[in-house]
């Protein structure tokens, strides 16, 4: 009894206010998405026009980063990263509110294609792969990928506390080689496909895009730093600078933002 009065007694964790313009970047991506998609189906149109379909693909490839950049602002936006993590709590709401849809999802296209395209069911052994790296449909990757990010939060939290703007622009540098030489290296991609189907190292390297962080990091971190605003306190956005830049009153802390916690 005294445990459940002290419990409501305890004062509530106060949330920051919802931004508007989180959920502008939000529809903005999702038309570039929709662009995305349309552009791939075009594709089958024997009359396509190749450029102008290679200049949709360009214009509409900021998409994804944005979700991903949105997502990490979500996370860092209500969490003071100074104080420690509850890293149970924080993975038990993420696999309700991540894992258990993407399962639910996975199994929904794995039932369709086997009863539909008569492609069968995969054995134990290859529903496993599937679910690692989210091949039950082409679009569940980011599902895999924010479970991994959500897996090595502690690890984001040590490198945004330290995180200077030096920091970040060497980190957009490594991010910018990195994700150059995964893309284009061709010693490496000829490496990987002529690595044997049997191989058990080859789809780890194949769907590399499916589950490797490290293609993101930069995004992530960026979007934890541009969470601060006029309020914070803490001493990583004293580091960064991000209160004085918003301690100028031109913006009230109400126009700030986002759904995502």
């Amino acid at each position: 009894m005294a445990e459940q009065e002290s419990r409501a007694a305890a004062p509530a964790k106060k949330r920051k206010p919802r931004l508007p313009a989180i959920e502008y970047i939000r529809g903005i991506a999702m038309i570039g998405v929709i662009a995305i998609h349309v552009g791939s189906q075009y594709l089958m149109n024997q009359t396509a026009n190749i450029h102008l379909i290679a200049l949709l693909e360009v214009a509409s490839r900021f998409s994804v980063p944005i979700f991903f950049f949105i997502s990490a602002f979500g996370l860092f936006y209500n969490l003071n990263i100074d104080e420690p993590l509850d890293y149970r709590a924080f993975m038990k709401k993420r696999f309700r509110t991540v894992l258990v849809p993407y399962l639910v999802w996975s199994a929904f296209y794995l039932l369709h294609d086997g009863l539909f395209y008569g492609v069968g069911f995969p054995d134990p052994l290859h529903l496993l792969s599937i679910l690692f790296f989210g091949t039950a449909k082409y679009q569940l990757y980011f599902l895999v990928i924010l479970i991994w990010f959500y897996l090595l939060m502690p690890l984001w939290i040590a490198i945004v506390r330290r995180a200077g703007k030096a920091s970040l622009i060497l980190l957009f540098v490594a991010q910018l080689g990195f994700d150059y030489w995964s893309s284009f290296s061709v010693a490496f991609n000829t490496f990987v496909y002529a690595l044997p189907d049997h191989s058990f190292l080859k789809p780890f390297l194949m769907y590399r895009l499916n589950y490797w962080v490290v293609h993101y990091v930069f995004i992530f971190v960026l979007a934890a730093n541009s969470r601060c605003t006029s309020r914070d306190s803490s001493a990583s956005c004293r580091r960064t600078g991000a209160p004085s830049r918003c301690s100028s009153g031109h913006r009230s802390s109400g126009s700030w933002s986002t759904t995502t916690s």
